[in-house]
């Protein structure tokens, strides 16, 4: 049985001989991810607060890497200013701890469910259900097949993509808040995040403490 997460005080307390000295936009951002990540941690353990915990704890990664495009003057496309953001993150911590690496191991079988769920493939939604059996098990090989290898990054790709379908269902109105149907969806997505944002924050900590990253979007004013 995995490990609970590290609850938001604890990461704070990590963070805090750096919150002085980081770089503004850093210290903003961290501020508003533990922000999120404390209100989701605040919910109780319900299937019926999943919609909220998950909803939240995207707000969370998003405060991490969401950046301002000031060329158009409007956020940098979301999926593009996430990859760069887990790229960064991802190539800090292979250098130093691992951490990723050994998230994914602990949490395989939940990884795996998330890759091979029908619901949680674009396939199901453009193409219909028998497209999306087939992809849900071309999916669930090829995120084993990265784990076999070692293509944790890779293996971690895969099943962001399918958590942000969840996401985006919820956030865009195209689920029913509550809803019986997909329940066992949104919980395995909020439980893998819950698990995932502890992680990120501790690498943000770790490496990126004094440095900046992308142009922050809506800086605070006054």
């Amino acid at each position: 049985m995995s490990q609970p997460p590290p609850t938001v005080r604890e990461l704070r307390r990590s963070w805090k001989p750096f919150k002085e000295t980081a770089p503004e936009d850093t210290a903003v951002r961290m501020h508003r991810m533990f922000s999120w990540l404390a209100r989701s941690q605040e919910l109780p353990e319900d299937p019926s607060e999943d919609d909220a915990r998950l909803v939240w704890l995207w707000a969370a990664w998003n405060a991490m890497y969401g950046s301002w495009d000031e060329s158009s003057g409007k956020p940098v496309e979301d999926l593009s200013s996430q990859e760069e953001c887990l790229k960064m993150l991802y190539e800090a911590d292979v250098r130093e701890h691992r951490h990723l690496e050994a998230f994914l191991i602990e949490h395989k079988k939940l990884a795996s469910a998330l890759c091979s769920d029908l619901w949680l493939s674009r396939q199901f939604w453009s193409e219909g259900k028998i497209a999306a059996e087939k992809n849900a098990d071309r999916a669930k090989r090829t995120f084993l097949e990265a784990m076999r290898e070692g293509r944790y990054r890779a293996a971690l790709d895969l099943t962001l993509a399918r958590v942000y379908l969840g996401r985006c269902q919820l956030v865009h109105g195209a689920a029913t808040c509550g809803s019986r149907l997909n329940r066992a969806q949104i919980r395995r997505c909020a439980v893998f995040m819950g698990h995932l944002l502890p992680v990120l924050a501790t690498i943000a900590t770790e490496s990126f403490h004094d440095k900046s990253w992308g142009v922050l979007c809506c800086p605070p004013q006054g």
